[in-house]
């Protein structure tokens, strides 16, 4: 009799244990299942835990396919609600469980709540089962929540990945980057097939913000995962947010990976955003070219020069492949804008770049506007400078030397001004190893005139610049320039089958310069 005693006794112990009382809360473990029962009408259980970390909660719920529940997740330490879940079945039988999950969700560390409760006029006194899925996301590289609206955006850092996740078809999320540099800016998302989003650049000035941008991202091929790039928008230095919110026309609860590309401009004179009407123009000065960019097909460009003589001068371009403008040159009078003549820049010979003179116009003293427009639209930059000389004018870096930036983490360089990709359409970036500035340094050799032989057999790259000859050898740091052996300290290597060399040995051994900048992490190259 004692011993059926101890049994009970052991049996109601196990029995408080394993099911949650009602109207209390319970504190759960994460990752392990809760098995309960909502017993009475109108019964409600609760839940708690704790996120020592921020990562990624989703809830997952097993049920007698008679139920119809509402677990509600709940913020402890905000006191609201950040998801609501409804748990039913739609197998047509009147026997067995299903098993569904919730939207995953991204959370900072704190205190939650899982709150379950019956749907009214449906059977819930059959058993349950409760897991909270958490995944631990380490480091800065994850979207922090709340970041619903711009003032709390999460601050991210330009060439740098950060996953995301909109939790429902209405959510969205805001990030912040401080741009340092004038440059220009690209907005770009690795996302699941079944997605489409809306992704939309601000700029901010005086508290408000001010749409640069909006890029719409689908995919068109299913079944894979999609990587699209929006077109460049050029900024100034500043602070800019980015909004990104799911389309119509596909919502998906998986992880997106986002990237702001920032390209800083150094050298040469550029176009200043935003210049969208006279008021805003850009300031141009004859003879010195000026480089500009149509970030979409809607975009206009104003020019403004402030002419001291007269005379007869020509208005050209550099016109990319593929790509038409319309220019229509005003002169200010009194105040308003009088039309002097307006004409049509397209290439001739379907040169990648080709400079394109207009016609003729008399101008007096006084201030004049060029108002840039494309009629066959094209992202690549174009060039415009007011000349009287009928020779070519080419943009050049100072000096008359060519002159390559590159910044690590950045898988765009800047040659003489144009914007170029370290390593074509790879997205390789260039890296430091030892405090070496590491990097596949074939179009780096190529945009200064030279040219670089690999022999996959011996592991060996050729390199030919100016009448000097480097010859590198995978794995090894025995290196011939011009036929004398030299020493390095950095032993080149292959990542992800590209051929990382270093690039202060190379250049300065090719009669070259590097200069570093550790503050903005560049190398500027001149040569």
């Amino acid at each position: 009799m004692k011993k059926i005693f101890v049994m009970l006794l052991m049996m109601v112990c196990f029995v408080n244990i394993s099911f949650a009382a009602v109207d209390t809360d319970r504190e759960i473990k994460l990752n392990t299942k809760v098995y309960d029962e909502l017993s009475e009408s109108g019964e409600k259980d609760y839940f708690s835990f704790t996120l020592s970390k921020p990562g990624s909660v989703q809830i997952e719920f097993e049920f007698d396919v008679t139920g119809k529940y509402h677990v509600k997740l709940m913020d402890l330490d905000n006191n609201k609600t950040i998801q609501n879940n409804t748990f039913d079945s739609a197998v047509n039988t009147v026997s067995g469980r299903i098993s569904k999950e919730a939207n995953k969700v991204r959370l900072s560390k704190g205190d939650y709540r899982v709150e379950v409760s019956s749907s009214w006029f449906n059977s819930c006194d059959e058993r349950y089962v409760l897991r909270v899925n958490y995944e631990d996301e380490k480091g800065n590289s994850y979207e922090k929540e709340p970041n619903n609206d711009a003032k709390t955006a999460m601050l991210i850092e330009a060439n740098r990945k950060v996953t995301g996740n909109l939790q429902a078809s209405s959510d969205t999320d805001y990030y912040m980057v401080e741009v340092e540099e004038a440059g220009t800016i690209q907005l770009r998302l690795n996302f699941d097939d079944e997605a489409a989003y809306n992704v939309t650049l601000y700029s901010e000035a005086d508290g408000k913000l001010k749409q640069l941008q909006s890029v719409k991202f689908s995919s068109e091929v299913k079944n894979e995962n999609c990587t699209q790039t929006g077109d460049r928008v050029r900024v100034e230095k500043g602070v800019y947010y980015v909004k990104i919110a799911s389309s119509w026309s596909g919502y998906s609860n998986e992880d997106y990976v986002f990237t702001l590309i920032h390209n800083f401009e150094k050298y040469g004179a550029f176009e200043k955003e935003p210049n969208e009407d006279a008021k805003t123009a850009t300031e141009i000065f004859k003879d010195e070219m000026i480089t500009g960019n149509m970030s979409s097909s809607r975009d206009v460009d104003f020019y403004m020069a402030d002419m001291r003589y007269g005379g007869t001068v020509v208005l050209k371009m550099l016109v990319p492949e593929n790509a038409q403008y319309s220019v229509v040159i005003y002169r200010e009078e009194n105040g308003a804008l009088k039309k002097v003549q307006s004409e049509t820049y397209k290439q001739t010979n379907s040169q990648n770049v080709e400079l394109v003179s207009g016609k003729e116009f008399e101008i007096n003293y006084g201030r004049y506007y060029f108002k840039v427009t494309s009629t066959k639209y094209s992202n690549v930059d174009y060039g415009l400078v007011i000349t009287d000389k009928q020779e070519e004018v080419l943009p050049v870096s100072p000096n008359g030397k060519n002159v390559i930036i590159l910044q690590l983490n950045n898988p765009y360089m800047q040659v003489n001004a144009q914007t170029v990709a370290v390593d074509g359409d790879r997205g390789t970036t260039p890296f430091l190893y030892n405090g070496r500035t590491m990097l596949p340094i074939r179009a780096v050799i190529e945009n200064l005139g030279g040219t670089i032989e690999y022999d996959a057999y011996s592991g060996m790259s050729t390199i030919r610049l100016g009448g000097n000859l480097v010859q590198i050898t995978t794995d090894s740091a025995l290196v011939y320039v011009n036929g004398v052996a030299k020493y390095m300290d950095t032993t080149p290597m292959v990542v992800n089958g590209r051929t990382m060399l270093p690039l202060r040995f190379v250049i300065e051994n090719l009669n070259g310069t590097v200069e570093w900048d550790d503050i903005r992490k560049t190398a500027t190259i001149t040569y």
